[in-house]
């Protein structure tokens, strides 16, 4: 390759399949339960146990390391994502008062959410030693790298709870 030639592309539009397969594939257990009791009060719940994995192993003419999405921030080292099962519970309930008041409410448990893949902006210094010469973007051009895979670190679950409280009021027509 002459230096003269860096930066230049030839696009070919085809696809993914022919150069391996992406799969995303949800795996779990769902559970809901609802019932109406005699008093006229209503209980309901339910939980959900599951996760989500990706996988886009396969590379594109790219010495780089780069997986066939195209976006030099998911390094192939990071293309098998298979992120922990997480739980998630939900139960409302309302129950009817004296003199036309209801009582209701709902609690959830919800996991953490994902904390952001960091990545570092490298410029095209810092990479031309390790890469031998300029980055396709130029001199002035950076590159984004990934510092941790995605879907590894989480923030704390938490919980909500509502509830409320109202009044039903009968119009006659």
């Amino acid at each position: 390759m002459t230096p003269s030639k860096f930066g230049q592309t030839q696009n070919l539009v085809t696809f993914a399949s022919n150069f391996g397969k992406r799969t995303q594939v949800y795996n779990g257990v769902e559970f809901t339960v609802s019932a109406r009791l005699r008093n006229g009060a209503q209980l309901s719940g339910g939980t959900s146990t599951g996760r989500t994995a990706t996988s886009a192993c396969f590379v594109v003419d790219s010495p780089g390391g780069t997986p066939a999405s195209g976006t030099s921030s998911n390094s192939l080292a990071f293309c098998d994502v298979k992120p922990p099962f997480q739980t998630y519970l939900k139960v409302m309930w309302s129950y009817p008062l004296p003199r036309g008041f209801q009582a209701s409410g709902a609690l959830q448990s919800v996991p953490g959410p994902e904390i952001s893949t960091t990545t570092y902006v490298a410029t095209n210094n810092e990479v031309k030693s390790t890469l031998g010469r300029n980055l396709a973007s130029g001199a002035n051009g950076t590159v984004t790298l990934p510092l941790m895979q995605a879907g590894t670190v989480y923030g704390d679950a938490f919980s909500k709870l509502d509830l409320r409280l109202s009044k039903i009021f009968r119009v006659s027509r």
